[in-house]
């Protein structure tokens, strides 16, 4: 049994190239999308991996699948939609904060059909991980809830990160009507600060954690841009700062998080297991992670392993250590 599978989109990130004197228009084709970005940073952190998504029949699904093949994912259950591109979107950023403008009408994204037998292939996990993107379009939306129910009744934890696209989702009103009845399916549930405010009207998470846990899910964490990140459980609820002051390019940062947390959990037997202690170090493993996704530009071209993670973990312990006898 594998101990995650991710199911969601596959893309190609169009990145502006920065610093070479080109135009703000010149841009870098990186592999990308919330499900790929999440699957690769639980791969390259030890966790066996699988990704469900669509690929159009083109030279961008080809490499998508070279890249997340490189990267440790499995790829045997991905489908191709002949016919279709694979998704894309290009990417502004502003200091180091992302926007996207998608292209989706005729691409590969939304088109996930998967059969009785592929469902219960994909189901011999330990976590099963929808991105919040499934639900804006056919028929992905319908599989993805077709996988809900199958993973209900087989007894298989989810995990969901909201992932608001106003261009996916068309309306703020849209959103909340698909993705809140959702909340007790799943027993992991992560978004940034923006979707936290669309979806229960706060992005402090101390204000609407009772109200989310009440609802089912155990662990609730929410991304703060710089902030860092918050997490809550019925017993605990912590604030871990963020690891750098400026950043680079934030693109993949919540999915690095989300991908390095689950790989975390899987190592210590699951959310039903995991005691307040270790959950706190795992919400701060995954922020480091996320950390150091947000120095270079890209999303999986700045993906840590897990010596990566291992050696910033150390480094801050010193500095930890060294303000503490300075202080005493």
């Amino acid at each position: 049994m594998r101990g995650l599978t991710c199911v969601g989109d596959i893309v190609t990130d169009f990145s502006p190239i920065i610093g070479t004197g080109a135009s703000k228009f010149a841009f870098e084709a990186n592999v990308g999308g919330t499900g790929a970005n999440c699957a690769v940073a639980a791969a390259r952190l030890g966790l066996d991996t699988l990704l469900v998504g669509c690929l159009g029949d083109d030279f961008m699904g080809q490499y998508a699948r070279e890249v997340l093949d490189g990267s440790g994912v499995d790829t045997s259950l991905l489908n191709t939609s002949y016919g279709a591109c694979t998704s894309h979107n290009f990417i502004s950023l502003d200091n180091g904060d992302r926007s996207f403008t998608f292209a989706i009408q005729g691409s590969a994204y939304p088109e996930l059909v998967i059969t009785d037998e592929c469902a219960r292939q994909l189901l011999r996990t330990r976590m099963l991980y929808i991105s919040g993107v499934n639900f804006a379009h056919e028929p992905l939306n319908a599989t993805s809830r077709k996988l809900i129910d199958t993973a209900r009744a087989a007894g298989v934890p989810m995990s969901i990160d909201f992932n608001y696209r106003l261009a996916l989702y068309g309306s703020e009103e849209n959103y909340r009507s698909l993705l809140l009845p959702l909340l007790p399916e799943f027993q992991i549930v992560k978004g940034s600060r923006e979707d936290f405010r669309i979806l229960f009207g706060s992005d402090n998470l101390k204000d609407v954690a009772a109200d989310i846990l009440a609802r089912g899910p155990k662990l609730v964490v929410m991304t703060a841009d710089h902030l860092g990140v918050a997490y809550a459980t019925r017993s605990a609820y912590g604030e871990i700062p963020a690891v750098y002051s400026s950043v680079v390019d934030t693109t993949g940062a919540g999915d690095t998080l989300m991908g390095a947390l689950l790989a975390q959990l899987d190592s210590h037997g699951g959310i039903e297991k995991i005691n307040d202690d270790a959950l706190r170090a795992s919400v701060e493993y995954a922020n480091v992670a996320a950390g150091i996704a947000t120095q270079t530009l890209g999303a999986i071209p700045s993906m840590p392993t897990a010596a990566d993670v291992a050696e910033l973990l150390d480094e801050l312990d010193q500095l930890n250590s060294c303000a503490e006898t300075k202080v005493a």
